[in-house]
């Protein structure tokens, strides 16, 4: 009767213990899931926030610097090196636009985005527009060239303040997702403690029955 005693205690403990050790096991997993995630929000970090945040900031310069090069004076404008520096400016512009079209866009980030490059179209048409035009007509449409820019500059304005917002919402969800992994670690250890402090009971437990059995047996 002992010994059906023993096995019925020892059965009891080892489903306890495998409860535990599947909880640790799932806990395990979902860390281990976590993890990949929060390395997944480093990366778009990086990659589409700050990567991203670049390609505005060197876009936006080139912007400026086309502005800058629209002269008040009618003649310059007939200059050829203008329409040449202009041009160069517009053609640095697009392998820029297409690495950031690359990048991960917010709905909202789209729609300013597709705004962007309708004004670069409409700047480089209106570079060839430029160049057949009279006199007076050259210089409303140098006007006009300094409206898109200036529409440019404000969309990548627009754009630079997504970066800013959906970052923070990143940074704010990996702070959370570490914040848990601290929580689950120190649950991990407290089923651990106690495994190790049913491991030890179930010692100390056959230890006691077995001597109860082994003096009752020298008894008899």
């Amino acid at each position: 009767m002992k010994w059906i005693y023993i096995i019925e205690h020892k059965l009891k403990a080892a489903l306890c213990l495998g409860i535990i050790l599947f909880v640790v096991l799932w806990n395990n997993i979902c860390e281990s899931n976590k993890m990949i995630k929060l390395g997944e929000s480093f990366n778009t970090i990086y990659n589409d926030r700050l990567m991203a945040e670049n390609y505005i900031y060197q876009m936006s310069e080139l912007l400026h610097q086309g502005q800058l090069l629209l002269p008040e004076n009618i003649d310059n404008i007939q200059k050829p090196q203008f329409a040449i520096q202009f041009s160069q400016i517009l053609n640095q512009l697009k392998p820029i636009i297409s690495l950031y079209e690359n990048t991960v866009l917010t709905h909202k980030e789209s729609v300013l985005f597709v705004s962007l490059k309708n004004d670069i179209s409409r700047l480089e048409e209106e570079m060839v527009t430029l160049s057949i035009l009279k006199n007076v007509q050259k210089q409303k449409n140098a006007h006009q060239i300094n409206s898109t820019i200036e529409n440019s500059l404000r969309t990548l304005s627009g754009m630079s303040e997504i970066q800013v917002v959906v970052g923070k919402e990143l940074r704010e969800q990996s702070e959370a997702s570490i914040k848990s992994s601290v929580i689950s670690a120190q649950f991990e250890v407290a089923l651990l403690v106690v495994i190790a402090l049913i491991i030890q009971a179930l010692i100390f437990a056959s230890k006691s029955v077995q001597t109860k059995f082994q003096q009752q047996s020298h008894l008899n």
